[in-house]
């Protein structure tokens, strides 16, 4: 009974013990900055600038929302029903000419920079010298054992290692600080019928349908991937050629085009 009772003894003890200790306290650590947020204060000070910032907060929020898509009819198969349908739910045609710009000559012409000074050659003194591809191999003899000691040739003080922090906040706002701009062409109409929902809508298109000859009425992209093929500029007769077609979006919308030289235009018929 005793041993039963010093035992119960001690486990009361140790409870007073616990309940006197004062409570510790949570210490209150700000967040660490990641870096995607560095990246986003570098975009806010710098872009704010060359946009204005009512622009900049518009984009911003696009580029922070959700992929809009479009919807790019297939030329071997656009009818006026499917036009009308796509029309009575919502979409409207954002691929044209411009309608302040009667030609391409009309639009202003770009205002270019002062270019900066040339580089200097490597070699000025020697225009016709050759290369020697065997100066870059390592010779035998002219190597160092792996464990050998190599004395240090500079020593470097604490003072002068450069903290990390000045890599982060190297962009300093100024307020006074103008940035120069640049005026550029309107980008050149596609001969394509491309569709979307307006701004602020964010429903879904209707699966494709096919047609008596198996072609699909139109094909589903993001609609920031077909700014490359207006940019492109494409001609008649023009060679195209995408490296990184994946899932093939901007290569079918060159073929629709049907300016390119080496397009299979039979295959898409």
């Amino acid at each position: 009974m005793s041993v039963v009772f010093s035992s119960r003894l001690t486990s009361v003890n140790r409870l007073r013990k616990c309940t006197q200790m004062p409570q510790m306290r949570k210490s209150k650590l700000a967040p660490k900055k990641q870096p995607s947020q560095f990246a986003m204060d570098h975009f806010d000070a710098f872009y704010s600038k060359v946009f204005g910032l009512d622009a900049w907060r518009s984009m911003r929020i696009a580029l922070l929302s959700k992929k809009k898509y479009c919807a790019v009819v297939n030329p071997f198969a656009v009818t006026e029903e499917l036009i009308e349908r796509l029309r009575s739910i919502g979409c409207r045609e954002i691929v044209g000419r411009p309608t302040n710009v009667d030609t391409w000559d009309a639009s202003p012409e770009v205002q270019m920079t002062d270019l900066p000074l040339p580089m200097p050659d490597i070699m000025p003194n020697e225009e016709d010298a050759v290369f020697d591809d065997s100066s870059r191999f390592i010779r035998k003899g002219n190597t160092e054992p792996l464990l050998s000691f190599v004395p240090a040739t500079e020593i470097v003080a604490q003072e002068e290692i450069i903290d990390e922090g000045q890599y982060f906040n190297f962009l300093q706002p100024e307020g006074d600080s103008e940035l120069a701009m640049k005026t550029h062409k309107p980008l050149p109409a596609l001969p394509l019928h491309v569709y979307t929902f307006p701004r602020g809508v964010i429903s879904d298109f209707p699966s494709p349908k096919k047609t008596t000859n198996g072609l699909f009425e139109y094909y589903l992209m993001d609609a920031a991937s077909l700014l490359p093929v207006v940019a492109l500029g494409l001609e008649p007769g023009d060679d195209f050629a995408d490296f990184c077609a994946a899932p093939g979006g901007k290569t079918l919308a060159v073929a629709f085009t049907q300016k390119t030289h080496s397009s299979r235009r039979s295959m898409l018929k």
